[in-house]
């Protein structure tokens, strides 16, 4: 998890609301030193979506 990575998320403006928890969950997600791949299925039940919802908001 990566602190600053998160709060530069809940800072970003003009977002729908479930980009912006996408966005979150991401950042969440990100190592300073590996990086960030979680795969789409852990985001979407992270987010509490369905993975072509996640899409949506990925693109």
């Amino acid at each position: 998890m990566s602190h600053r990575a998160t709060n530069w998320a809940i800072q970003q403006r003009g977002l729908k609301p479930a980009t912006k928890i996408v966005l979150w969950f991401l950042c969440d997600r990100h190592n300073p030193d590996f990086g960030c791949f979680p795969t789409q299925a852990r985001l979407a039940d992270d987010a509490e979506m369905s993975i072509s919802a996640l899409n949506d908001h990925l693109a």
